[in-house]
């Protein structure tokens, strides 16, 4: 879909690592290049380490807008992607790809995917990742309760441990040895069901069917296509279980689909958190 129109333009992200997924549709807008990646010392409460690096320049290395991934090595730069940060304080309700092509001036529809070139790998047709953070007190995850052997969770063992104390729900765990596995896990996924992350993150940028504990403190990650949800029901699971559903591109312009979904989670946050 997307081609490199300049290999002379440079660009700088410092994570988190789900932030850089969501600035590829800026790097796209403005014609891709050679994107660098700094640790994040100084930026973030916790930097990636050269590993998370290492995992982020695999993956991104397999899309056609970019030339070339490597660590930033204080290189001069076109583009700080670092930029996209400013006034915008936690709490933030702005979807996090939106903030990155407001920052630089330019547009993307982000009802299309951009993460390309991604093999699908099947462990099950429902994956579950689910951390500490960004989590929804309202998502149903008992929906599941009878789909346990068709769903597989990845991340890390502690979260796994939690995920099933706070469920209920009897899912086997799968170690990722990489971003790249990780993406090529929900890729061959029928859904993906997880809290916002990189994950979700990852699902959002290939338009995998998916559904997203939203983040009522911060919901700065709506899903921006038909096939993405923020409610969890038995309906959505045998939908997706039951027929196959290759992406297809939308009619509704991205900023109309942006405005419908920002709408959607604030009247559902709102009843939450207010309506007795």
């Amino acid at each position: 879909m997307a081609t490199m129109q300049n290999e002379t333009k440079t660009f700088r992200h410092s994570g988190n690592l789900g932030d850089i997924i969501f600035s590829l549709p800026t790097i796209i807008a403005l014609g891709g290049g050679v994107l660098y990646i700094s640790d994040g010392k100084g930026k973030l409460v916790r930097p990636m380490s050269k590993t998370m690096i290492g995992q982020m320049i695999e993956l991104l290395k397999k899309q056609p807008y970019l030339s070339d991934v490597r660590p930033y090595n204080n290189e001069k730069i076109d583009y700080d992607l670092d930029k996209f940060r400013a006034g915008y304080g936690p709490g933030f309700e702005i979807h996090l790809a939106v903030r990155h092509l407001t920052t630089f001036g330019v547009d993307f529809d982000l009802s299309l995917p951009w993460l390309e070139n991604i093999e699908p790998l099947y462990l099950n047709d429902i994956v579950i990742q689910n951390g500490f953070r960004a989590r929804d007190i309202a998502l149903n995850w008992r929906v599941l309760k009878g789909f346990e052997d068709k769903c597989v969770f990845v991340g890390f063992k502690h979260e796994h441990r939690k995920f099933q104390r706070m469920t209920r729900l009897k899912v086997r765990f799968h170690q990722l040895n990489s971003i790249l596995e990780l993406a090529r896990a929900i890729k061959g996924a029928k859904l993906f069901v997880g809290n916002q992350s990189l994950g979700f993150a990852l699902a959002e940028a290939m338009k995998q069917p998916r559904v997203l504990e939203v983040s009522y403190q911060e919901p700065s990650g709506m899903p921006q296509s038909y096939n993405g949800h923020i409610l969890l029901t038995k309906k959505i699971v045998n939908y997706y279980l039951k027929n196959q559903h290759p992406y297809r591109p939308e009619k509704k312009s991205a900023n109309l689909m942006a405005r419908k979904r920002h709408y959607l989670i604030r009247k559902h946050v709102k009843a939450l958190l207010f309506d007795k």
